[in-house]
């Protein structure tokens, strides 16, 4: 029973992260099972006060809904918040982008807009 609680659980963390239009708010649940899982995880270092951040947002969401990026799972974490995730990450500027694939960092980027590189960054990871 724990068992299929478990997978459960993980079949609808990944179904709400499938298909994603947005990137969605950075939690360590999701990050957790989405790293276990082997998953292409891209990570945005946001802040609301971050000018370059703002020109990275629709941009990203834009490239993450395209066909073929419906299993990647994008996560936005506030820069501003998240102090343990940027020091394990190593992560010092806002608009950081990181990339994910089997657990093990492929790419990643600072204060990058143009929609070609941040494309080519995500594609790092499928």
């Amino acid at each position: 029973m724990k068992l299929f609680s478990g997978l459960a659980m993980y079949a609808l963390l990944l179904f709400s992260f499938s298909a994603n239009a947005d990137f969605k708010s950075f939690s360590n649940t999701a990050y957790d099972a989405a790293i276990k899982a082997g998953d292409t995880v891209v990570v945005d270092f946001h802040a609301s006060w971050c000018p370059t951040c703002k020109k990275q947002e629709p941009i990203l969401n834009e490239i993450v809904s395209m066909k073929g990026y419906e299993n990647v799972v994008a996560l936005k974490a506030d820069f501003d918040k998240e102090k343990d995730l940027k020091k394990s990450l190593n992560v010092s500027k806002q608009s950081t982008i990181i990339v994910f694939k089997g657990g093990k960092e492929v790419g990643r980027n600072t204060g990058v807009t143009a929609k070609d590189e941040l494309k080519k960054l995500i594609d790092m990871g499928l």
